[in-house]
C-alpha cells in the first residue's frame, strides 16, 4: 500500500461516527466483563500504539484515552502534517484503527449499544466553554492539608505493608534497609497492585514517580499520596477506599482509575485540570457530580 492509499484510507476512518463507534464498544465489554476480549483487542494492536500493560484497567483506559472522540481534529491535523512530510513510519502508526473497525472481527463486532446511552442526560464527549460549571464552595474541612515531611531520617522507623510490597517488588529481599532517598530516586512508573497492602506509609517519598498501581489491595486511607505531584496516572480500582479530598492536590493527574470502591463525592477533582479519563465503576457517585467532570471534557466511565 502505498503512503496515498493509507492516507486515504485513513481520513474515511478517522471520524466522529467511528470514534463513538469503537468506544462504545470497548465500554459495553467492559461494563459485561468481557476481559479477555478487550486484551484480545489490545493484543492486535499494541505493536502500533505501544501499549505495555498487563492488567485490565490499564488496557482499557488507554484504549478509550486513544479513541476519544474529542481528539478527532488531533488526529486528522496530525495525519495531513505527515503525509506532507513523508513521514511513513509515524503514518502508518495510525493504521490501528483500520484494525478496530475490521467488521469481520468476531471479538470486536458486538452489538452497538447507543452510544448516548453511557452517559449522563444531554451531557457528550468533549463540552461547550460557555457550559462548564466550576464549585469553589468545597469545605476546608474536606480536604486534607498534610504537611511536607521536615525530618527526612523519620523515615528509617516506618513500617507498612506499602514498604514491604515494595522491597518485595523491587528488591525481592524483605531484609533490606530502605533509605528514603531510595525512594525519591525512583522515576517512572511503580505497580504494587494485589500486593495485599493496608498502610501507604511511606508512599509520600516517592514523589517523583508517574504512574501508581495500587489495584486489589486492601487500602482504606489514601493521605499520604500528597506528596506525589508528579504523578500523571493514578490506579486504585478494588479497595476500600471512600474519602478522595486529598487528591485535589495531585494537579498532573490524566488518568485516575477508582472502581471498585465506596467513593461517594468527586467533587474534589473538580480542580484537577489536566485529568482526561475517570473509571468510577461501581461507586454510589451523585449524578450531577459525574456531570460536572463530564462537562469539563473527562471521559468517564461509571
Amino acid at each position: 500500500m502505498t503512503d496515498h492509499d493509507l492516507y486515504c484510507k485513513l481520513k474515511d476512518a478517522y471520524t466522529e461516527e467511528n470514534l463513538n463507534l469503537i468506544s462504545s464498544r470497548l465500554i459495553k465489554l467492559y461494563k459485561e466483563g468481557q476481559y479477555e476480549n478487550i486484551i484480545s483487542i489490545a493484543n492486535r494492536i499494541k505493536m502500533l500504539i505501544g501499549i505495555g500493560e498487563n492488567r485490565i484497567n490499564r488496557i482499557f483506559s488507554r484504549l478509550i484515552m486513544l479513541y476519544h472522540p474529542d481528539k478527532l481534529n488531533y488526529y486528522l491535523q496530525d495525519i495531513e502534517r505527515l503525509y506532507n512530510t513523508g513521514d511513513s513510519t509515524a503514518l502508518f502508526r495510525y493504521s490501528h484503527i483500520l484494525i478496530m473497525l475490521d467488521q469481520e472481527d468476531d471479538v470486536f463486532n458486538t452489538p452497538l449499544l447507543d452510544f448516548d446511552d453511557l452517559f449522563p442526560d444531554g451531557q457528550k464527549w468533549g463540552y461547550d466553554e460557555e457550559d462548564l460549571i466550576y464549585f469553589t464552595d468545597l469545605e476546608t474541612s474536606e480536604l486534607y492539608d498534610g504537611e511536607e515531611p521536615d525530618d527526612w531520617g523519620e523515615y528509617q522507623t516506618i513500617s507498612s505493608d506499602f514498604l514491604s510490597a515494595l522491597k518485595r517488588k523491587e528488591y525481592g529481599n524483605l531484609q533490606i534497609d530502605l533509605q528514603f532517598y531510595h525512594l525519591e530516586e525512583m522515576e517512572g512508573g511503580l505497580n504494587l497492585a494485589d500486593y495485599e497492602i493496608e498502610d501507604l506509609a511511606g508512599v509520600e517519598y516517592c514523589r517523583n514517580i508517574t504512574s501508581l498501581d495500587l489495584s486489589d489491595n486492601s487500602i482504606m486511607d489514601i493521605n499520604q499520596l500528597h506528596s506525589l505531584k508528579q504523578l500523571e496516572e493514578l490506579y486504585l480500582s478494588n479497595n476500600h477506599i471512600d474519602e478522595i479530598g486529598i487528591l485535589y492536590k495531585l494537579g498532573g493527574l490524566r488518568v485516575l482509575d477508582l472502581s471498585g470502591n465506596r467513593v461517594e463525592d468527586i467533587r474534589s477533582l473538580y480542580h484537577l485540570d489536566n485529568l482526561e479519563y475517570l473509571n468510577i465503576k461501581g461507586n454510589p457517585v451523585p449524578i450531577d457530580q459525574l456531570e460536572v467532570l463530564s462537562g469539563k471534557g473527562v471521559i468517564i466511565v461509571h
